[in-house]
C-alpha cells in the first residue's frame, strides 16, 4: 500500500520539489510491488496476497497504458533522431555510427561540447543543414533551410532551437529541440518548470504541425508533464510503443544491459502535433548505448493522407 500511495500521490499531487521527484520511478515501484507480492505468495497469506494483487494492478496501469496501440495507418513522412550526448561523452564514434545506421531526416543533439560539435559536423554528407550550432540544442537535417525562420539562444526558451516553416515536399511544419534544466536543486526545478511554461505558451499560440524532441528532465508521470502536454496539445510519440526508459546514472550503465531498463526512467521525448495535416507515429524505439547517460530515441513519423 505504501508503494501505491507514493506512486499515485506523487503523480497526482507532486507539485513540490521533493514530492515531484518521487513521481518518476513508476517502473521501480512496479518491480518492487512484484517482489513483495512474490514474498507474500511464498508465505501463503491469502488476504495479504489479494491486497498485493490490487496494488500491483494499480501500478501496472501506469505502465501498460503506454503499450495500448493507436491508429498507425499513415504514410511515412520522415525519421527523427534525438539524443542527449552528455557533455562528458568520450565515445562520439559510437554515436556517429548509430546516426549513420539510422539515417534520420532530422537529428537533434543536446549537451554538445565544442569537440563534440566538430565530430557531429562530419555528418554533413548525410545531414547537410544545421542550426543551433555551439548551443545546448543542435538540429541537423536533410531538409533545406531556405524560407525557414530560426529561433536559437533566446533566453525565454532556454536551451532551445526552433525552426519554423521547415518543408518536406509541399508540407510545412515546425521543429523544436529543447533541453530544460535538470531539477537537481529547487532553483533548477523552478527553472525547468518555467521553461516548460514558456514553451507551452509558444506552442499554444501556434497552429502549425509540429515535431519536437528533447531531454525534458521530466517523466510522463509528473503533474508538470501533464500540464505541459495538455496546454501544448502534444502527442507523445512513444504512445503504443511502450515506456522506453532512457536515462540512468553512469554507474547503472556499467551494469549488465538486461538490468538497465528496470533501473532507468523515461525523460527523453519526441512529440508530434497535427495541424494542416495529420501526423502519426509509425514506430518509436530507443537506440543503443553511445557513451552517454541517456539513450537516444528514434521515431518514424507518418502523415495521414
Amino acid at each position: 500500500m505504501c508503494l501505491v500511495s507514493v506512486a499515485v500521490g506523487s503523480s497526482v499531487w507532486g507539485y513540490t520539489f521533493l514530492l515531484e521527484r518521487l513521481s518518476h520511478f513508476q517502473i521501480q515501484y512496479w518491480v518492487g510491488s512484484l517482489i513483495l507480492l512474490g514474498l507474500i505468495a511464498i508465505g501463503r497469506r491469502k488476504h495479504l496476497f489479494l491486497i498485493g494483487l490490487v496494488c500491483v494492478s494499480i501500478l501496472s496501469a501506469n505502465l501498460l497504458t503506454w503499450y495500448l496501440p493507436t491508429n498507425h495507418q499513415s504514410t511515412s513522412f520522415l525519421k527523427v533522431f534525438s539524443c542527449n550526448v552528455w557533455n562528458h561523452n568520450q565515445n562520439y564514434p559510437a554515436l556517429l555510427e548509430l546516426v549513420r545506421k539510422e539515417d534520420p531526416d532530422i537529428a537533434m543533439f543536446y549537451e554538445v561540447t565544442t569537440p563534440g560539435q566538430q565530430q557531429l559536423d562530419t555528418l554533413n554528407d548525410i545531414l547537410p543543414f544545421a542550426v543551433g550550432r555551439h548551443s545546448q540544442a543542435v538540429i541537423y537535417t536533410k531538409l533545406d533551410l531556405n524560407g525557414t525562420m530560426v529561433l536559437s539562444n533566446n533566453p525565454k526558451y532556454y536551451n532551445t532551437t526552433i525552426i519554423e516553416n521547415l518543408r518536406q515536399g509541399d508540407r510545412a511544419f515546425t521543429v523544436i529541440a529543447t533541453h530544460p534544466s535538470s531539477p537537481q536543486s529547487k532553483e533548477q526545478f523552478l527553472a525547468r518548470n518555467e521553461q516548460l511554461d514558456n514553451l507551452a505558451e509558444y506552442l499554444s499560440g501556434s497552429a502549425a504541425p509540429l515535431i519536437m524532441g528533447g531531454d525534458f528532465n521530466i517523466s510522463m508521470w509528473s503533474p508538470f508533464y501533464h500540464k505541459f502536454v495538455e496546454k501544448s496539445r502534444l502527442d507523445n510519440a512513444r504512445q503504443g510503443f511502450g515506456v522506453i526508459p532512457t536515462w540512468s546514472p553512469m554507474k547503472i550503465r556499467a551494469l549488465p544491459e538486461f538490468l538497465q531498463p528496470w533501473l532507468s526512467v523515461p525523460i527523453d521525448y519526441i512529440f508530434i502535433r497535427s495541424g494542416k495535416f495529420e501526423l502519426r507515429t509509425i514506430a518509436m524505439k530507443s537506440g543503443s548505448y553511445i557513451g552517454s547517460d541517456h539513450l537516444p530515441v528514434i521515431a518514424e513519423i507518418g502523415v495521414v493522407k
